[in-house]
């Protein structure tokens, strides 16, 4: 089964971002992305069934625009 890592936008609609060929290579690089990478988004693990197996930082969600508020 392939994994497939997107971003989670404040709309709450995602962009896919990576590919990876199995669970723990997905969780590294959602791990990646939302501690060195990308400080503002949140991210989620799919699987290639369209169902997300892990969520990474969820409380980022819609963070930008309670912030400009």
């Amino acid at each position: 089964m392939q994994y497939q890592l997107c971003r989670i936008n404040d709309d709450s609609s995602t962009t896919s971002v990576s590919e990876h060929d199995d669970f723990l290579t997905g969780i590294a690089a959602g791990g990646y992305a939302v501690e060195v990478e990308d400080f503002d988004y949140a991210y989620t693990l799919q699987g290639t069934d369209g169902v997300r197996v892990a969520t990474f930082r969820e409380g980022r969600i819609g963070y930008r625009e309670w912030a400009i508020r």
